[in-house]
């Protein structure tokens, strides 16, 4: 007898009646580090369809994905058994059979990698059948492979010890890559306040920034904001590690940095303020940005005998601080000159502490000084062709007294650079005829300390004018075509400044307080 209905013989495979049928992978966004699952999806099924078994191929990039297993579990597929051949690198051959036809649209099967990497990757599925019918329409899918952990950050310093005027560079080392996008910002609280400064980005996953340290003391925390990774996580605000440093507190006149302000300190700033090097082995020329402020206690350009004078007369107890001293500032304070029996005699008038002397061109013509006031604390340098001297005194000499002499071995012109407390002094001098000329005033800015506008007078000629901070960095600069004129400081912090005027072949420098 002829066989009329042969696909329904038991034992044999069923075969899916003609149907559109769908199998697809599904894109997904997975967070590395934690299990990956991949789910097989197919259209819907009923029961007349028989289908009872099930195979296709899929393809993936084994530098991203590691495959580690398969579940059945919770699919329309659950109880049949699944079998998957990962022997060829990058593929999975998969393939089903239960004894029960599978019914129903959704899962029926699992795949479970582990992610090797943060990447965007393909999946593929191809060569599919439902029983022996083979399945054309195919989804293949993306998956993307990031993370939701936020970066942190580990802060190391360059110094450990932190005094004002010092420049600290801060450094955060990040756990991960982070989004040139979002600047890192840093604030500072605690005795320091900075807010939402701006890092500099050094590499993908280290920032820094360079922070004069401040006339302040104690224990200063760091946060962090803004800042993301690649993935768009915010980072955390509190380091890890190094999330605080501290200020040593500022001692002014404490040149020797022993707690102590002595006369001893008196003596390094006046031999530092004729060139010699007072701490070769503690701090060699020139001495490090925090022992210079420490040193140039009244606040004007440089380091002078001046400050040397109030260092010694707060040693003394003679005056209680740095900040009022009423011989600062004295008026009617200068010192005169002349020639006796081939010496150049030097005279004291009004009230002087500090005196510095300068002979840039003295070319042998001029010998060891004598210093005639015994309360004058001193310092000479006449090494390597210079000619500098110091002077300095608790208790200034009664007015025009002879302060120092200094033979005379030629005859010619000399010039005479002057620090008399803390006003510039030019005095010429030709040795033929001992006449002496007096330059005419330098150039004065005032006031000092200022609010927002700084006034220059005094100007002979075009005039390069430039403002930097303590540590030397140009903040601004501007040119001035008349005698005087004004600087707007309004964009500028509180703190101490250096402005330079560049008029022709000559340049003067003074420093100033913006309140």
């Amino acid at each position: 007898m002829a066989d009329c209905d042969p696909g329904t013989h038991l034992g044999s495979t069923p075969v899916i009646p003609a149907g559109d049928f769908a199998l697809s992978l599904l894109n997904d966004t997975v967070n590395w580090g934690e299990q990956v699952e991949i789910p097989v999806m197919v259209s819907q099924l009923i029961a007349d369809d028989q289908v009872i078994s099930y195979q296709f191929d899929m393809d993936f990039d084994p530098l991203v994905l590691e495959y580690t297993g398969l579940s059945l579990a919770g699919t329309i597929a659950e109880g049949g058994t699944a079998l998957v051949n990962d022997q060829v690198d990058g593929q999975l051959s998969v393939a089903y059979m239960h004894t029960t036809a599978i019914t129903g649209a959704g899962e029926i099967l699992v795949l479970q990698f582990n992610a090797l990497s943060l990447d965007t990757t393909s999946l593929g599925i191809s060569n599919a059948f439902l029983n022996s019918t083979p399945v054309t329409d195919l989804t293949s899918a993306t998956l993307i492979i990031t993370e939701t952990a936020p970066p942190t950050a580990e802060i190391t310093y360059s110094d450990t010890v932190n005094r004002f005027a010092d420049t600290l560079t801060i450094t955060a080392n990040f756990s991960e890559a982070m989004d040139p996008a979002f600047p890192v910002l840093l604030s500072l609280e605690g005795a320091l306040s900075l807010g939402d400064a701006e890092m500099t980005r050094l590499g993908e996953a280290a920032y820094s920034y360079l922070l004069p340290v401040p006339r302040a003391a104690g224990e200063v925390h760091v946060l962090l904001g803004n800042g993301r990774d690649l993935w768009g996580n915010l980072l955390v605000s509190q380091p890890t590690q190094g999330g605080t440093f501290s200020i040593i507190p500022f001692l002014p006149g404490d040149v020797d940095d022993n707690g102590v302000i002595l006369a001893y300190d008196a003596a390094l700033t006046l031999q530092y303020s004729v060139g010699m090097d007072p701490l070769p082995l503690m701090d060699p020329l020139p001495w490090e940005n925090w022992r210079d402020s420490t040193a140039n206690v009244d606040g004007e350009a440089g380091i002078t005998a001046h400050d040397a004078g109030m260092i010694l007369q707060y040693s003394a107890g003679i005056i209680s601080d740095f900040t009022g001293a009423s011989l600062k500032s004295a008026t009617g304070t200068y010192v005169s000159m002349e020639v006796v029996d081939e010496h150049i005699v030097l005279y004291s008038h009004g009230e002087l502490i500090g005196f510095n002397l300068n002979v840039s061109n003295s070319r042998g013509m001029l010998g060891m000084p004598v210093i005639l006031k015994e309360e004058f604390m001193s310092a000479v340098n006449m090494s390597g062709g210079c000619f500098r001297v110091g002077l300095c005194t608790a208790h200034p000499a009664p007015d025009g007294e002879a302060l120092l002499k200094i033979p005379v071995y030629g005859s010619g012109p000399l010039t005479f650079h002057m620090m008399v407390n803390t006003t510039e002094r030019v005095l010429r001098m030709d040795l033929s005829t001992g006449l002496v000329e007096k330059d005419p005033d330098p150039v004065e800015i005032y006031p000092n300390p200022v609010t927002d506008r700084l006034k220059v007078r005094g100007l002979s000629a075009t005039a390069l004018i430039s403002i930097s901070n303590i540590h030397g960095q140009e903040l601004l600069r501007t040119r001035m075509e008349t005698e005087s004129g004004e600087i707007d400081l309004s964009e500028l912090a509180a703190g101490m400044y250096l402005i330079s005027i560049q008029m022709g072949g000559e340049k003067i420098s003074r420093r100033f307080i913006r309140k």
